[in-house]
């Protein structure tokens, strides 16, 4: 089979992925920057070592993963990786109220680790694996390891291992010590680490595994509430049409949110009145995250992300320059805006979803506003990785989640964007603020103004990130 090299990332790429590890995104819990710390960020060898990785994959580019050896049927179990604080959890923090019914409804026991801290570092992880064709394992288990199996000797009962050997000074007499000695038990086997399942990455990461060849293509005959119930906001992905490989786990939207004490009483709702506005001059945040900035900036000119051209991404490219030359724009910003806005020194921004409920939680200042020509959308999504033991199991557990009832408990415990179609009757049983809150369920207005930032090729992101840091002085 036909080899290649996978892409390689750029210097502006790692410079780029540096910023969301350690202010963007990449840098949040998933469900709250305001309960969170930042996580650490890859050092500058792991990134290197990451971009330089040319361990060429077990696929072509664009080929399907082979389908793995499916163990589902005699092994009730499902290894599921996914970020922190993005599942429901009891008010004792002591158990996960969905997957337990997920457990106790069929019989698959559930293993849930939180040890995706950010796309980069856990692509690093699993690349070299599914780039050499094995199976995702994480690595070596924490806690007591198990002892090694018996050896068995051709044609002969395993080995016993002998007890330890007392040696004793000869012969002991009252009040003497005795000197005990044994000899070491044999060494402790490493416990094979689990393959993983299920796990959840951002849109871009997703696309680039599919188009290597490492992620499973999804059986439709197991995934019949998925199928019927994702909404038509994230159907048709260009990296994944008819999201033959992936399921959303949730939306992120990127909105302009703004403090109406600050602005005084002013409504903000485009990115225009953002860059002109003079009552604004110094006051105004965008994003250190490329596709959410020019994105943006792209719909107020009248673009589509969709379909945008070179021509088109340097004309807003210019435009947010403009800003900056003039002083209107007082710095682009990762999750730290939050601080910013809910003080006041911000008095709009471009802001994620997510964060905004947080902050109108503590204060009726912050506002948010969805501009005429639309907003930034993308998602975090389900993958089954090459060689995956419990496929079948794995398809289960996405298709449970799109069950409506069980999408609004976890919907109303992270409080993102609920992918999940007739959603809002569940959650409205939960808490009918959240069922109302179009940031979590959209309604048909604003979902008909989401919009998606293209796929670019390797050769565009590094043109695209190079211009991008540039202008915000990385």
């Amino acid at each position: 089979m036909e080899q290649f090299e996978p892409d390689r990332l750029s210097a502006a790429q790692l410079a780029a992925m540096r910023r969301s590890l350690t202010s963007g995104r990449g840098a949040l819990t998933r469900r709250s920057l305001l309960r969170a710390s930042g996580v650490g960020a890859l050092t500058l060898g792991g990134l290197s070592t990451l971009a330089g990785c040319g361990i060429p994959p077990a696929k072509r580019e664009g080929d399907a993963a082979a389908a793995s050896d499916d163990h589902s049927a005699g092994e009730k179990e499902i290894n599921f990786s996914n970020w922190t604080e993005y599942m429901d959890t009891s008010e004792d923090e002591k158990s996960r109220p969905t997957l337990e019914e997920f457990t106790k409804r069929t019989g698959i026991k559930v293993k849930y680790t939180e040890d995706i801290n950010d796309n980069v570092e856990f692509f690093g992880k699993i690349r070299p694996q599914l780039a050499a064709g094995q199976d995702t394992g994480r690595g070596q288990v924490r806690g007591t390891p198990r002892r090694a199996p018996p050896q068995q000797p051709p044609g002969g009962a395993p080995k016993q291992v002998p007890p330890p050997v007392k040696l004793s000074t000869p012969p002991p007499q009252h009040n003497s010590t005795v000197v005990s000695l044994a000899i070491p038990p044999p060494p402790l086997a490493a416990v094979p680490p689990p393959a993983r399942d299920l796990i959840v990455v951002t849109d871009w990461l997703a696309a680039r595994i599919i188009r290597l060849g490492w992620a499973q293509k999804l059986d439709p005959a197991h995934l019949p509430h998925a199928y019927a119930n994702l909404i038509p906001q994230f159907r048709t992905p260009d990296w994944d049409p008819g999201r033959s490989y992936s399921y959303p786990w949730t939306g992120i939207d990127t909105v302009i949110a703004y403090n109406e004490k600050a602005t005084g009483g002013k409504k903000v709702d485009s990115v225009t009145q953002m860059l002109d506005d003079p009552s604004l001059k110094g006051r105004v945040g965008f994003l250190t995250e490329m596709r959410d900035s020019v994105g943006m900036t792209l719909l107020d000119q009248g673009k589509d992300p969709a379909t945008f051209t070179t021509a088109d991404f340097d004309e807003a490219i210019g435009r947010l320059q403009k800003g900056v030359d003039k002083n209107q724009i007082r710095r682009f910003t990762g999750n730290d805006y939050t601080s910013d806005l809910d003080k006041g020194d911000l008095a709009a921004c471009l802001a994620w979803a997510g964060d905004i409920i947080q902050l109108q939680a503590g204060n009726p200042d912050i506002k948010y506003a969805i501009p005429a020509p639309g907003y930034i959308t993308s998602s975090d999504n389900l993958l089954v990785p090459a060689k995956a033991r419990h496929k079948a199991n794995a398809e289960k557990l996405i298709d449970f989640y799109y069950e409506p009832e069980i999408a609004a408990q976890l919907a109303a415990y992270i409080s993102y964007v609920c992918p999940v179609e007739g959603v809002k009757d569940e959650l409205a049983k939960i808490d009918p603020a959240l069922a109302d809150n179009p940031l979590i369920v959209p309604d048909k207005a604003m979902a008909a103004k989401a919009h998606a930032f293209r796929s670019l090729t390797s050769e565009e992101e590094t043109a695209y990130e190079e211009k991008f840091a540039k202008l915000i002085g990385a």
